[in-house]
């Protein structure tokens, strides 16, 4: 009868003691999601950088390059200048990154020549091969002028890496320039950003569109002026390569504001 009494007791600890002691164990965390990278692997590629030296010496010069299409680039004129007064004396390469499966993929390519007769700091770079998997941007084809006001655009650069800054404003009152407007007493870049990118970013498979070179504080001579020019020099070069050039009325940033229509005059009352 004791030994019944002591079993039974035994069994009623256990039944309270076992859920306590499950209760008190902290329930697993469930594994923190991963993170999604900012910007897809076709973003903003096109954009590379510029390294240029004297033969026989180790400095670079530093700049900032677009691949606009199969073994073309574009700058501003005064990062190739060395490059376009006397080539015989200088070497420049362009650099770009293009992410892999796991690891980013530079490649690298010589500049053969480097045009500089345009209008504004604007440079046309020939490379001496196509690098076909670097993403290309395409040109506007119309300059921004006065009447479209204040635009919202992207900035990007390669000073210390490829970086990029969105919602940037800015405005041309001549329809040749560019200007870029100060946010927050300042403006991002450094001096190797000169010959960078001021684009109209598209979705999907769409081709960004770059309208202006990055010059320096706060201005750069746009594209569409040079159209004619950049055109004629790619024909004549390589005829088979042809630049994507956008329409402002494919844009709906750019489509132009028509200048506000003026009140009728009163008449006077006689």
């Amino acid at each position: 009868m004791k030994f019944k009494s002591l079993l039974i007791l035994l069994l009623a600890v256990a039944t309270v003691v076992m859920p306590l002691d499950a209760a008190s164990k902290k329930p697993k965390k469930a594994p923190a999601a991963k993170s999604k990278s900012k910007a897809s692997a076709r973003n903003f590629h096109y954009v590379g950088q510029w390294r240029g030296y004297k033969k026989g010496k180790s400095g670079f010069g530093l700049g900032t390059v677009s691949m606009i299409a199969p073994g073309w680039a574009i700058t501003a004129k005064h990062v190739a200048s060395n490059e376009i007064r006397s080539p015989k004396s200088v070497n420049a390469q362009v650099e770009f990154s293009v992410p892999g499966s796991g690891r980013t993929r530079k490649l690298t390519a010589r500049v053969a020549k480097a045009y500089g007769s345009f209008k504004g700091d604007f440079a046309l770079l020939r490379l001496d091969k196509p690098l076909n998997i670097v993403p290309k941007v395409a040109l506007l084809a119309d300059p921004i002028t006065k009447k479209d006001g204040t635009i919202t655009f992207t900035m990007i650069g390669h000073k210390g890496g490829l970086h990029v800054h969105r919602g940037r404003k800015g405005r041309s009152n001549d329809g040749q320039g560019f200007y870029h407007s100060k946010t927050n007493g300042g403006r991002p870049g450094k001096a190797g950003d000169s010959g960078g990118a001021w684009v109209i970013e598209r979705s999907g498979k769409e081709r960004d569109v770059q309208f202006s070179v990055i010059h320096g504080g706060g201005k750069g001579p746009q594209v569409a002026p040079n159209r004619k020019a950049i055109n004629a020099i790619i024909a004549r070069e390589t005829p088979k390569v042809k630049v994507q050039w956008v329409s402002k009325k494919d844009l709906p940033q750019l489509k132009g504001k028509a200048p506000a229509k003026k009140a009728p005059a009163k008449k006077k009352k006689k």
